[in-house]
């Protein structure tokens, strides 16, 4: 499998395990709305883990900018993604963001995005 999805409370975590192409996509954005849609309307977070990805094909980062702007809609409180990649982080935003609705913010490793999590008073729901 290219990915891993883990629901812990209402953080969903989600570690992409190499280069990533549309199939791969659209089978993690289907898992993804299943969970997202389960939460019933409650107020979840997301981790997004890319520090093991390579990148991913246009067709692939097409996809995720679409989910991007259907999770504008949902209500997501925060999404963490670690990225030690310069290059792929500006791939990503140029790519996947489309809009200033997500609080998003980028880290280094898993530890400091946790961290992050516990600064917004989200530990409640981990």
């Amino acid at each position: 499998m290219k990915y891993q999805i883990t629901v812990k409370g209402y953080v969903i975590s989600i570690s992409v395990l190499t280069i990533f192409n549309h199939y791969d996509t659209n089978s993690m954005v289907k898992n993804l709305t299943e969970i997202i849609e389960g939460f019933d309307g409650q107020p979840f977070y997301m981790l997004i883990d890319l520090s093991m990805s390579d990148g991913g094909t246009p067709e692939a980062f097409e996809q995720t900018r679409k989910f991007n702007l259907w999770l504008d809609e949902q209500n997501l409180k925060a999404k963490a993604i670690v990225c030690p990649s310069p290059l792929l982080k500006n791939i990503n935003e140029s790519r996947v963001r489309t809009s200033d609705k997500q609080l998003i913010k980028y880290f280094e490793d898993i530890k400091s995005a946790h961290s992050w999590f516990d600064e917004l008073s989200l530990q409640y729901v981990i």
